[in-house]
């Protein structure tokens, strides 16, 4: 699914929102690099302390020439995606946002995602998810306790509401793939 919808053969662009230090941009640029030729890493409140992290990172994992540099994107920007339509992104991916913003955040995701991928783009969002409107761990239900604790507008979401929020977006969920330590990868697929 990471090959490019651009033109066979092509490597594919993928825009990270929400990129944090650059973990998850060094490793999966390293390890995605034959069908991966950039990672755009950005996060809200971009610095040049993130900047360095995230070099580092693909300095680190030897995928400088793969990650390019990090920028500001906050998706609560009414149309965000306009701003990358030159880079011609094939696929949006993001760890761990959904849960730790207020939904708003969720949403202006996937308007811009919708706007900005093409046909069959994909959009992966890894992350803690409800079920059935249940949490499917003690250790989630508590984690959404201490999230809303914190912020009230945070919380675990649930894959249903995720997956309407896409199609309103154009955005079909064809997949929920279970990871480790209760979370999951859902992949919406623009059509």
């Amino acid at each position: 699914q990471w090959q490019s919808k651009s033109g066979k053969g092509k490597k594919a662009s993928v825009l990270e929102v929400a990129c944090g230090s650059g973990q998850h941009a060094a490793y999966l640029a390293r390890h995605l690099g034959d069908c991966v030729g950039r990672w755009y890493p950005t996060d809200l409140g971009m610095n040049e302390d993130k900047r360095k992290s995230i070099a580092e990172w693909a300095r680190e994992e030897g995928a400088s020439e793969v990650v390019q540099k990090a920028t500001e994107l906050d998706t609560r920007t009414k149309f965000w995606g306009d701003n990358w339509k030159s880079k011609e992104i094939d696929h949006i991916f993001l760890a761990n946002m959904s849960h730790i913003s207020p939904w708003s955040s969720t949403v202006g995701l996937m308007e811009g995602a919708g706007d900005l991928l093409r046909e069959d783009g994909c959009l992966f969002m890894y992350g803690p998810f409800n079920v059935d409107n249940k949490f499917t761990s003690d250790s989630n239900r508590l984690f959404d306790q201490s999230l809303k604790s914190r912020d009230s507008s945070w919380g675990i979401r649930d894959v249903d509401v995720v997956g309407a929020e896409g199609g309103k977006n154009k955005l079909v969920l064809t997949e929920r793939l279970a990871m480790p330590a209760n979370n999951f990868i859902l992949v919406l697929q623009k059509k």
